[in-house]
């Protein structure tokens, strides 16, 4: 995807082409315009468009902000209560929204740096990372979910994972592939479905408004990692409740037992 600087870059040189373009026409406006016809200067003949990147980053930002700081979230964030020009975001009709308890803010901000680790360590995304690693992340997701509230009809283990990765991280085809994500998630609630959703429906509607806009984004060309876009916002809001700390050790402890092993690799070959 092409980056909000790139894009930065592209839109001052559409500006500036722009600009001479206006330039060259208002000096033969008031040159040989005088004798032949005009250039019409109302008329644009060079398209300058948005920062589609910065705009999905903006937004996403924003909803990270209103649940995991504000604990109040616009649950209908559709393309049409979105407003974009000149460079300005503006977000309307705050219709349906969500309050969150400090606890359930705190717990999906931690669910969200664990789903953010937890994909770096997935074969998905990282082939070459170690199976004990990556099983020691998926155990931590799981006890998590099921920690916060999350009840499934056979209450399987690799039914949290998967809904944890996808509805807060990644919906892209490594994770839902051959199915679309409509697809993928009547999959899921067929194979092992959602019962009591009491204690984690934040998480049910919070899940509908940001795959709104990671469709925003998909349709964009813009796809995101939910986990990693939410990431800084999520470590800003465990760090004021003095939770960042632990969370860190907990996530450093899922590599100790490599870090061990390479440590006797090399005192083996020195």
């Amino acid at each position: 995807a092409i980056s909000a600087a790139d894009y930065d870059k592209y839109i001052k040189l559409q500006k500036a082409r722009r600009g001479a373009g206006r330039f060259f026409k208002q000096c033969y406006n008031w040159t040989a315009g005088w004798v032949l016809p005009n250039y019409d200067l109302s008329e644009e003949d060079v398209l300058v468009p948005l920062n589609a990147a910065k705009l999905v980053d903006d937004l996403l930002e924003v909803h990270a902000h209103e649940a995991l700081i504000d604990g109040c979230f616009n649950g209908d964030p559709h393309p049409g209560n979105i407003l974009y020009a000149n460079g300005k975001l503006a977000l309307i009709d705050y219709g349906q929204v969500k309050r969150m308890s400090k606890q359930q803010r705190l717990d999906t901000a931690k669910s969200i740096l664990l789903v953010e680790e937890a994909i770096k360590t997935d074969p998905r995304s990282k082939p070459t990372c170690s199976p004990k690693v990556h099983e020691h992340a998926r155990q931590a997701l799981i006890a998590h979910a099921r920690k916060t509230g999350m009840k499934t009809k056979y209450d399987m283990d690799e039914t949290y994972y998967q809904m944890m990765t996808v509805y807060l991280g990644r919906m892209d085809a490594a994770w839902v592939y051959p199915r679309n994500i409509i697809q993928w998630t009547d999959y899921m609630q067929d194979m092992d479905p959602l019962t009591d959703i009491d204690q984690v429906d934040h998480l049910v509607l919070l899940n509908m408004g940001t795959m709104m806009l990671r469709g925003l984004g998909q349709m964009l060309r813009q796809p995101r990692n939910m986990a990693t876009a939410w990431a800084p916002t999520a470590r800003k809001a465990l760090a004021a409740e003095g939770m960042l700390e632990e969370l860190d050790a907990e996530i450093a402890s899922w590599y100790a037992d490599e870090e061990e092993q390479t440590v006797d690799e090399e005192k083996k070959n020195n």
